[in-house]
């Protein structure tokens, strides 16, 4: 190209200059503009880093992009400014003339595309894309999207936190102070401001895996122990008795750099541990307010604890077992701590969380009230509020509060536990389709910070076996075996997973399973309930039975539907052992369950229920006969039914009792909500059923399911049935067919086939009655893979 040919440069066109260039590029309003927009990416990109712990290394990445970003604007708006007299000449092909497969060849002679607004925006837009794809491609890898749970699974609010160490004591009569002191301090310290001490639990489950039984540990062991807890400082200790007197000494340290803070010490009587601990909490304080820390100074450990050293070593022993799983035993030893002090609010904080375990609701809510009249530390008020809740099917009011505690604790092993129950009893409620998932992130959390603690291991395991997931049941065990290797525990647990995946092991007699669960108490009968095996359920139950004199309801109801065998559930409806209170609750879940139970056997044992013991058999199941008598026509029966109900409830209200009140009235508008759905009144029947959150209740999850499905409704469908196959136990596998067509319609298909696989499996060798429901399965199954196949 010759000089004469660019017009900026002959007489056909003069350089306009470069001011006036800069004008005529609107120089100034593109910089502001693109200025404006680089601190919304930096706010976005600061406020993701912060929520997804990304790495510091994004902060300048969006930097370098920002900066070549604006070299690249600005170079744009310059070559736009006079574009088109140098189009004119043809030095330039036009924005979009050039075919990438000539852009080869235009570089070789000296010509690129040049740049365009729409060039440039879609060069940000890929660059912007690549960013925040590593963003999430990160997020996955790191933490496995445990990030991307909703916020109350979040855990980003966290203080710097003080791990207290288990102290060393130099008498055999203070062994329950070496796990007793962190645990007191721990509770005291949780009123200070800006001091936040790790949960003592916690601290003691890295202790327990890090340090043998009876050894001691060096201080670099303990710091390591503190960091894995969270704790970016760390109290080590000691109690020693000094004739009748005791000293309670110990040294803070910064976790990382291993840097002495300060000495704390104080002295006093043997018999008052809990001002001696007040008076440790005070000097903590005051060391940690010397490296930023901005606490209180005063606090009242004796208003939540005891004066009576008896009723103290009875509550210590009892948190003992009670953080290892033994219910039993940590019932036994806090009983005789609340026999010994009547008023000790830690106690019988402690007591109510181990009845709840064994389903006594009312004592366990009893006692947790008591306790909550003792000044209770915060942490423990929002914990049996989550108790007390949860025994009243009101357990999602804590939630929020349960959320933002555990952002403010994410080291909390009893927090994401309690958060993680409360969604697993009734997330159902929280309009979620994977509110089980939820659950099950919080619950593993605990698991994760507490292996060593059957407390949290219960529900994830009991999962694991209900999912048939081998692997993560293993996985499961064997980090609780690494703490309590070769306990009961740990071999009842081997136990029942020998029984659902050791298909190559010898075969052992369901006998000598029992045996072993049985030993364990408590706990084996949840093992128990957590297999899916229908021989070993069985005959757990008939030895339990045993002395009872009669047997229980589960025997012809949730154990006989494991494995599809009909001809048990007929058989043990018709045993006269069997309360016929309990034959009338397993022959109606079965009708409303769509299985095929004889009339004239339902009408028998329906008749016999009501004579012998007719208010009880009401109170548990008038909603059953309600749908009984809506289904053969019989209205002039419901509409009598109802008005004895109602009859029922007013008799309770004028006794002011409401828990027989709350029954009668969950009955009647379980009776209401069937009758509208007979009518078509889906909507109506759905929403009353959903008012009466019947988390507990299969029947109705079953009936909301089919609700939902028959109004196109998939993910509320999903919702409920997720509670049958996943929640507290699988024993309606047949509902399988009617979640898995929610879930295709959800478009998740492999989660369908999955569960397809999984009932077929469990059914394969069902009762010739129940067989339809398997090749119903197989067809869907089949479909399904059908659809996945490539076409010939």
């Amino acid at each position: 190209m010759t000089r004469s040919q660019h017009p900026e440069e002959d007489g056909s066109g003069a350089d306009p200059g470069f001011w006036t260039r800069m004008r005529q590029g609107r120089f100034g309003q593109i910089l502001v503009v693109y200025l404006g927009f680089s601190w919304v990416i930096l706010q976005v990109v600061g406020e993701l880093r912060e929520s997804l712990n990304l790495p510091a290394s994004i902060g300048p990445i969006t930097l370098l992009l920002l900066g070549v970003g604006l070299a690249v604007t600005l170079a744009t708006a310059w070559v736009q400014s006079h574009l088109e007299q140098r189009q004119a000449t043809g030095e330039l092909p036009g924005s979009w003339d050039l075919s990438l497969g000539e852009l080869k060849e235009s570089i070789l002679r000296g010509r690129v595309p040049h740049l365009t607004w729409a060039r440039a925006l879609l060069g940000g837009v890929f660059a912007f894309s690549l960013l925040f794809g590593f963003a999430g491609l990160y997020v996955l890898i790191q933490d496995r999207g445990r990030s991307l749970a909703p916020e109350e699974l979040a855990s980003g609010d966290a203080e710097p936190g003080i791990a207290i160490l288990p102290f060393d004591v130099n008498d055999a009569a203070l062994d329950d102070l070496r796990e007793g002191v962190p645990l007191l301090l721990a509770t005291t310290l949780h009123s200070a401001a800006g001091v936040r001490p790790i949960a003592a639990n916690t601290v003691l489950a890295h202790w327990d895996r890090g340090v043998a039984a009876g050894e001691r540990a060096d201080l670099a062991l303990a710091l390591e122990i503190a960091r894995a807890s969270g704790g970016s400082y760390a109290l080590t200790g000691s109690a020693v008795a000094l004739g009748g007197d005791i000293r309670l000494a110990g040294e803070l340290f910064e976790t990382t750099s291993g840097e002495p803070l300060g000495r704390v010490r104080v002295e006093g009587a043997r018999d008052s541990v809990w001002t001696l601990v007040d008076g440790l909490a005070v000097e903590v304080v005051k060391t940690l307010t010397t490296v930023g820390g901005d606490g209180a100074d005063v606090f009242n450990l004796a208003g939540v604890t005891t004066r009576s050293p008896a009723a103290l070593a009875a509550y210590l022993e009892g948190e003992a077992h009670y953080r290892r799983g033994d219910f039993e035993r940590a019932v036994t030893s806090l009983e005789a701590a609340v026999e010994e002090d009547s008023t000790f609010a830690l106690a019988h904080y402690r007591l109510g969380q181990a009845l709840s375990w064994f389903g006594l609701g009312d004592r366990s809510s009893a006692h947790l009230e008591k306790a909550r009249t003792g000044s209770l530390p915060d942490r423990q008020v929002l914990f049996s509020r989550m108790t007390t809740a949860t025994t009243r099917g009101r357990s999602t009011e804590p939630l929020d509060d349960l959320g933002a505690f555990v952002r403010q604790h994410p080291e909390d092993a009893e927090a994401w536990n309690a958060l993680g129950e409360v969604l697993f009893h009734e997330g159902v409620l929280l309009d979620s389709p994977d509110w089980l998932d939820e659950a099950t992130t919080a619950l593993e959390r605990a698991v994760e910070l507490e292996p060593g603690s059957g407390l949290y291991l219960f529900h994830p395991l009991h999962q694991a076996f209900a999912r048939g997931d081998s692997a993560h049941a293993a996985y499961l065990i064997e980090r609780f075996g690494a703490v309590h290797a070769g306990s009961p525990m740990d071999l009842g647990h081997r136990l029942i997973w020998r029984y659902e995946f050791g298909s190559a092991l010898p075969a052992m007699p369901p006998d000598s399973a029992v045996a072993t669960l049985v030993s364990l108490g408590q706990w084996g009968g949840m093992l128990a309930f957590a297999s899916r095996s229908f021989e070993l359920g069985e005959a757990y139950l008939l030895r339990q039975s045993d002395g009872l004199g009669e047997l229980p309801f589960e025997l012809c109801n949730s154990v006989p539907l494991r494995a599809g065998r009909w001809k048990s559930l007929i058989s043990y409806a018709a045993d006269e052992r069997m309360p016929f209170q309990s034959r009338f609750l397993c022959l109606h879940g079965a009708v409303q369950s769509g299985l095929p139970v004889p009339e004239a056997m339902l009408e028998e044992v329906t008749r016999s229920a009501l004579a012998q013991n007719r208010e009880e058999t009401l109170r548990l199941g008038a909603y059953q006969l309600g749908a009984y008598y809506v289904d053969r026509g019989r209205w002039p029966q419901y509409e009598d039914l109802r008005a004895e109900l109602r009859e029922r409830l007013e008799a309770a209200r004028s006794r002011a009792d409401s828990v027989r009140a709350d029954e009668w009235e969950f009955q009647l508008g379980s009776l209401q909500a069937y009758a509208h759905w007979a009518e078509g009144r889906r909507e109506e029947a759905a929403k009353t059923l959903e008012s009466l959150r019947p988390t507990q209740w299969q029947e109705h999850k079953w009936w909301l399911g089919r609700i939902y499905a028959e109004l196109g409704r998939p993910a509320d469908a999903a919702r409920w049935l997720t509670g049958i196959i996943g929640g507290d136990g699988p024993y309606w596998p047949h509902v399988a067919p009617l979640l898995g067509s929610a879930y295709e319609q959800l478009g998740a298909t492999d989660r369908a086939a999955d569960l397809y696989r999984d009932f077929i499996a469990r059914w394969k060798d069902a009762d010739p009655e129940l067989q339809p429901w398997v090749r119903e399965a197989q067809d869907l199954l089949e479909r399904i893979e059908g659809e996945g196949r490539p076409a010939a």
